[in-house]
């Protein structure tokens, strides 16, 4: 048993990042606030690079610092995720 959270797991190609919708999440109706799931997307992309065995600060701080930055985003909202939701 281990206290540290969970960077997700690889299934084959994909990487699979369960997480849950709290209230701080979400609008005052309960759904997941519009701009919460790039956050989402994020910790997704940084515990993917986790996982992998690259982490941040260590690309950070190498001799040549490196960092991702998103350029465009293009979000399809399909269906939305509400409170308490896994």
């Amino acid at each position: 048993m281990t206290d540290l959270p969970s960077a997700g797991r690889f299934e084959g190609r994909e990487h699979i990042l369960p997480v849950r919708v709290y209230y701080e999440d979400t609008d005052f109706t309960g759904l997941v606030y519009h701009a919460n799931y790039v956050r989402y997307f994020e910790r997704g992309r940084s515990d993917f690079l986790r996982l992998a065995g690259v982490g941040h600060a260590d690309l950070l701080a190498g001799e040549t610092p490196l960092a991702f930055v998103i350029t465009a985003l293009d979000l399809q909202f399909l269906k939305a995720a509400r409170i308490d939701d896994a």
